[in-house]
């Protein structure tokens, strides 16, 4: 495999990894936080979006996969 496989691979486990991470932030929503809504809000919208301290946690967890994914593809322990 070269670079830019290797950069395709780091992409894709981004992104699978970043739809497993988005759910795991507390986030309270408006209606759990008693905020009075205005026309056109959904209830269930969260209060604070922290979005980049998610995108950082899945960047860190997406580096960790990636680097056991290239052990083990280096390793030959899995044939592609």
């Amino acid at each position: 495999m070269g670079p830019l496989t290797y950069l395709a691979v780091f992409v894709m486990i981004w992104w699978i990894t970043l739809f497993m991470i988005l759910p795991l932030a507390k986030r309270k929503s408006h209606h759990e936080e008693g905020i009075k809504l205005t026309d056109g809000s959904d209830p269930g919208s969260p209060v604070k979006l922290d979005l980049m301290k998610s995108i950082k946690l899945n960047t860190i967890v997406a580096l960790v996969v990636w680097v056991m994914f290239i052990i083990v593809y280096n390793m030959h322990w899995v044939e592609f």
